[in-house]
């Protein structure tokens, strides 16, 4: 996924076939383009069919599962469909950043997320910049789930 990202042109659409895809280093998206899991048979965003459930991001518990930054990110960026676990924001030692374990936003960086959920990512998925809402892990937990049916203090964009 890094390379794809990486060499994808601002406006390209990354389809991610279900399964699960261990990161050592987050996953950082500083650029318009669409990231959306997939069965494997489509080829095309409006097709896809995404399900966080059957694709799931797992950092190492040494670094944050994905960072989305910069003010070129705008709502043209959509992340869809990928459950975001395992990651560690406070492990990169810088306690100024202890904050997105799963997903930082960060830098003026204003993307779309749905149909994804966070959960065991430490200290929680709050967006630092944007317009945006994050949404949020209620106190004491390492868990939130956006989308249909999402409990309450899920922002409703997710």
């Amino acid at each position: 996924m890094a390379s794809a990202s990486a060499d994808a042109a601002a406006g390209d659409t990354i389809l991610v076939k279900y399964g699960l895809y261990l990161v050592t280093d987050d996953l950082v998206l500083n650029g318009n383009r669409c990231l959306g899991s997939d069965d494997g048979t489509h080829t095309s965003w409006d097709t896809a069919l995404p399900d966080s459930s059957q694709c799931i991001i797992a950092a190492d518990a040494t670094c944050r599962v994905m960072t989305i930054t910069g003010s070129a990110v705008t709502a043209a960026t959509t992340l869809r469909g990928f459950t975001l676990s395992g990651g560690d924001a406070t492990s990169e030692g810088d306690p100024s950043n202890g904050y997105g374990g799963g997903l930082d936003i960060n830098g003026g960086a204003d993307p779309i997320v749905e149909r994804c959920r966070m959960t065991g990512n430490l200290p929680g998925i709050p967006s630092t910049a944007g317009t945006r809402p994050a949404a949020s892990c209620p106190a004491g937990s390492t868990s939130a789930s956006c989308g249909p049916g999402a409990s309450a203090g899920c922002a409703s964009w997710c």
